[in-house]
């Protein structure tokens, strides 16, 4: 009888995989969606491909991506003749599926390994209904790639029976890391709990990073040679070396609010560790590898989070540990001494607290500055990205133009191509602005933005930014409108607008018609007017245009 009850749980269990499978495809396509920071590894890819090396512009080194495995995924499929949006969006989706099969293969390897407990892939079914995957499942970044790759390293490690085994694990953190650094943690965490706990430490560990020393120290070497710089410049650009543990606090602590089930991790890992005591009487890796392992991984990529202060994506940092956390949960219930229907039921409950988070978002996009991505990126934006980016690069081919842009014109810049691009909150794409100093904290992300004189000094035409609402005559000047694209000029290059001359597509503000205009009407404004008109104008105008005749008379109504 025993044995048909744990044959109808198991077929019970796998109904609701299947279930749970088919509502995570049906959300994943329903979520969809592509991040603006996506297009700026599409770009690093596509100069790749033009033959001018891992670069954002052309003749400029500045390493303004964090996911080089991921960049150059992205330059192949391109080279295929996909678009990356989609080859993107179909990897991430099938990584993340990858990673929820992963995980549902480890419990029923360890339910076989160990009878006695009953199967219940709780990690499996809690990722399959979490929003969250489904969100970054498709968002164009290296999320889900990165997670499944950490998962396979972890896996390979808490079932290793095999000197290759280690390999195997080492192998899989080293595309993590080659994926997104941040996973190096991953790999020191595993080599100290090998080094901690396995009988053969050395050997075991030798095995752990081969594949690492190999392949990862040669990429290392080779990309600061090619960079100039140890690190990335989005390490520079985020303020990577300070902390910012308020902000990281905040964090997770959002992320808990919303995952409220995952509160119970502590407590889990506790109870695992006080029964790693007892392992010898259990299978290999049921008990006394889990618990060390579980901890290995979880906790100091976690305080490694808080430290950075997170992410200004909600969840995006904390979800590949969201497995390992589901996991802990898992064999802490699985190891109970409690009737197989309870463990189900108990697991089907979190199952359904995970599926019914708490939104946090209700009532403002962003919440302590955290937010809630894709809500800000909606399909329309990719859609006019994509639809007016040829046309301004029409406008652009065969011609020096320059421009910084902001957040969601990433997009923009990718399908526009102009000669030079900067990011402009942070200075992802630009070494000046990346080491600049810190003025105060903020969100994560978004506390160095460039100044309007150093963009000027870099020789930048047009900044894409968001519509601003003004009635200041400085900013109505700057307006330009090039085939209805509205964009801010900050370098008036009338060498530049005279190649366009003719083109109803391209308006702008006549600068020095305005000038004049201004200057033989000169009752009309007071001295001040003219001071903080002249100002304007020796960045915005004089700075490509001496033209000494109005800045003299300029000069001159202004009293200098």
């Amino acid at each position: 009888m025993t044995g048909a009850a744990d044959l109808r749980r198991t077929i019970v269990v796998c109904v609701l995989l299947a279930a749970a499978v088919a509502y995570a495809i049906w959300q994943v396509w329903a979520l969809r969606w592509v991040t603006d920071d996506a297009f700026i590894s599409f770009r690093y890819a596509q100069n790749l491909l033009h033959g001018y090396g891992l670069v954002f512009n052309v003749g400029e080194r500045v390493e303004g991506y964090t996911n080089f495995l991921w960049t150059l995924i992205a330059a192949f499929g391109m080279r295929l003749g996909v678009d990356p949006v989609t080859w993107a969006a179909a990897l991430g989706a099938l990584a993340y599926f990858a990673s929820a099969g992963t995980w549902m293969a480890l419990s029923w390897t360890l339910h076989r390994r160990d009878p006695s407990r009953p199967f219940l892939p709780l990690a499996a079914l809690c990722l399959l209904v979490q929003h969250d995957q489904h969100v970054f499942a498709t968002c164009g970044l290296e999320t889900s790639w990165v997670t499944l790759f950490v998962t396979l390293g972890f896996v390979a490690l808490i079932l290793a029976t095999r000197p290759r085994d280690h390999y195997l694990a080492g192998a899989a953190l080293t595309v993590a890391a080659l994926s997104r650094p941040d996973a190096l943690v991953f790999l020191v965490s595993a080599v100290a709990m090998v080094l901690a706990t396995s009988s053969d430490r050395w050997r075991a560990a030798v095995r752990l990073l081969a594949i690492p020393v190999l392949v990862y120290v040669p990429y290392w070497i080779w990309r600061t040679a090619y960079y100039g710089l140890p690190f990335p410049n989005t390490y520079y650009a985020k303020s990577g070396g300070l902390a910012y543990y308020e902000q990281g606090v905040h964090y997770l602590a959002l992320y808990l609010k919303s995952y409220y089930v995952l509160a119970l991790v502590p407590a889990a890992l506790a109870w695992l560790l006080v029964r790693s005591r007892h392992s010898a009487t259990r299978p290999a890796g049921s008990d006394s590898r889990t618990a060390w392992l579980l901890l290995a991984f979880l906790v100091p990529y976690t305080l490694y989070v808080v430290r950075v202060g997170g992410d200004f994506m909600f969840g995006r940092f904390l979800l590949p540990v969201a497995g390992f956390g589901y996991f802990a949960l898992e064999r802490a219930l699985v190891s109970l001494s409690l009737r197989r229907v309870t463990v189900v039921v108990v697991g089907l409950l979190m199952v359904i607290l995970t599926w019914s988070r708490y939104d946090i978002y209700t009532e403002s996009l962003i919440v302590q500055g955290v937010a809630d991505e894709p809500a800000c990126y909606p399909a329309t934006w990719h859609e006019r990205a994509q639809s007016s980016g040829p046309m301004l690069r029409s406008l652009f081919e065969g011609r020096d133009v320059r421009v910084a842009f902001t957040g969601r014109y990433a997009m923009w810049v990718y399908y526009a191509q102009p000669s030079t691009a900067i990011e402009a909150e942070t200075g992802l794409t630009d070494t000046a602005i990346a080491h600049g100093p810190l003025t105060a904290r903020g969100r994560p992300g978004h506390e160095k933005p460039a100044s309007l004189e150093y963009l000027q000094s870099r020789g930048v035409h047009f900044l894409f930014r968001p519509p601003i609402e003004s009635d200041h005559p400085m900013d109505r000047l700057r307006v330009v409108r090039l085939h209805g694209f509205e964009a801010l000029m900050l370098t008036y290059d009338q060498a530049l607008l005279d190649t366009w001359e003719g083109n109803t597509d391209v308006s702008f503000v006549d600068f020095p018609r305005t000038l004049d205009r201004m200057i033989s009407d000169s009752a009309t404004a007071s001295r001040q007017e003219f001071a903080e008109l002249l100002e304007f104008s020796r960045g915005y105008y004089f700075s490509r245009q001496p033209d000494p005749g109005r800045r003299s008379a300029l000069e001159r109504l202004a009293g200098q």
